[in-house]
């Protein structure tokens, strides 16, 4: 009979281990649109009237590849803690941006998954990102990830 305690730290493990494929495949699949059509990645990027005009084009090419690194890192286990870590940082960008766009009130796509639109920016897309910031932080705090390739951050102080 499983104890307890075991029985949640199963269940903890089993929550990780889903939530680093779901946010891995949500980013690598992100990526997809973007890296094969980089011409209209930029034009949405340029739609939101935040990055000066020289930083548009660079930002363009390297989020993707960052998406699907991050993405890719995350499933297979690699530097689980950095990548959830590298993802976090991204969604949490991506919800300024959010914020940013509907206060000034613009009307533009997301382009979250797709270069030819479809997503427009509005508060559910920021509550979407948010809950994943959520599950990737947790990915990021948690003490042990399960079948890890290569594992990477210290521990949190006080943690084994």
């Amino acid at each position: 009979m499983i104890s307890g305690k075991k029985f949640v730290n199963v269940i903890w493990s089993l929550f990780l281990f889903i939530s680093r494929l779901i946010a891995g495949g949500i980013f690598i699949y992100a990526s997809l649109d973007k890296i094969a059509d980089p011409e209209a990645f930029s034009r949405m990027v340029f739609a939101y009237q935040i990055l000066p005009l020289p930083f548009v084009n660079p930002f363009s090419v390297i989020l993707p590849v960052l998406e699907a690194v991050a993405g890719i890192c995350l499933i297979l286990g690699i530097w689980p803690r950095s990548s959830a870590a590298v993802i976090t940082i991204m969604g949490g960008i991506f919800s300024i941006a959010i914020v940013l766009t509907k206060l000034r009130g613009l009307e533009i796509d997301c382009g979250c998954f797709s270069v030819t639109g479809g997503s427009q920016i509005g508060w559910g897309l920021l509550l979407r990102d948010l809950l994943l910031c959520a599950v990737t932080l947790a990915l990021v705090l948690a003490p042990r990830h399960p079948l890890v390739l290569i594992d990477d951050l210290p521990l949190p102080s006080g943690q084994k």
